[in-house]
């Protein structure tokens, strides 16, 4: 039996010219529909991905170890604080500066710029893929792409240290040689005479170099290019390497692990104390690698040449 309010609704369908039969139909189909919809919603809501799988899967994606390590140092420290826990939907531009400010208080201007790449790049991996593990990544924007990327402050990409700079800072090293060790001292030596990569320098062992042969070996899972590289050792080389103590196997040893390589931040921050102590203007690592290869061209060494030395 309809109640009465049914039979009043009904009453006014056909007052209207509707047929019930076939209106109530409809209803019945949109609630079912709705409950479905609903369904779906919920199951998505559950699938979908968290900001710890986001950057368990980008760092899975990243092939290089070296740029692996440091993708997963920065992430740890500066955005898990502020984005663990969240659901990759519910991630907003306000979120990603609030992550970005963190190296910014700190005054570390290159954190702050290889975050924003870091986490663009993994949002922009996730946002291709949709569906990744079994996990749901249903992005319709990237959340990072709507904040301005930081500037790199004073530090040119460009940045080529003249030769009064490379021999101010040759000297800075013998001058400052109690404030800094042999290690970092070395460590920088050997990029500017090398062009080499920081973190290939880094991970050197004392069996990979060959005084006898005058060769420094690099093996495929120490370089960048993922291929093995060879140098010449040259007389200056080898003065840097024998003014290096030998405390186990690695040639820059980490401070609390003689058998680990030392951080890169270590040398980068030995850089800006030399840097500030002895008036030179800003330039990072990267720059002295730079540098060899443009004082290299300017005294007609060949291109293929240059290519084969820094690998």
């Amino acid at each position: 039996m309809y109640g009465t309010n049914r039979c009043r609704e009904i009453r006014k369908l056909v007052d209207d010219g509707i047929d019930p039969k076939a209106e109530l139909e409809r209803r019945r189909l949109a609630e079912v529909e709705e409950r479905e919809a609903q369904g779906r919603r919920e199951r998505e809501e559950r699938a979908t991905a968290l900001y710890e799988d986001l950057s368990r899967l980008y760092l899975e994606s990243v092939m290089n170890q070296t740029t692996r390590t440091e993708i997963a140092r920065l992430l740890e420290k500066d955005a898990r604080p502020v984005l663990k826990g969240k659901r990759v939907t519910e991630i907003t531009p306000s979120d990603i500066r609030a992550v970005l400010g963190r190296p910014r208080k700190r005054g570390a201007k290159r954190v702050e710029r290889m975050l924003h790449c870091y986490l663009h790049a993994a949002f922009a991996f996730a946002k291709e893929e949709q569906e990744l593990d079994g996990m749901l990544f249903p992005l319709s924007e990237n959340p990072v792409a709507a904040v301005k990327k930081p500037d790199e402050g004073m530090t040119p990409r460009d940045r080529v240290l003249s030769q009064g700079e490379i021999s101010t800072l040759w000297n800075a090293l013998e001058t400052d040689s109690e404030r800094i060790s042999p290690f970092t001292g070395g460590a920088i030596r050997l990029m500017l005479l090398t062009g080499q990569r920081l973190q290939e320098i880094l991970r050197a062992r004392w069996d990979q170099v060959n005084f006898g042969e005058g060769v420094w070996l690099f093996s495929r899972d120490q370089t960048k290019t993922e291929r093995p590289h060879q140098l010449p050792v040259t007389a200056t080389m080898e003065q840097v390497f024998k003014a290096i103590p030998r405390v186990g196997s690695m040639v820059f040893p980490h401070a609390r692990n003689a058998e680990a390589p030392m951080p890169y931040r270590t040398i980068t921050q030995a850089i800006d104390r030399l840097r500030a102590r002895h008036e030179l203007a800003p330039f990072t690592a990267r720059d002295l690698r730079r540098t060899c290869t443009t004082h290299w061209a300017r005294i007609e060494i060949q291109p293929s040449v240059r290519f084969q030395l820094q690998n």
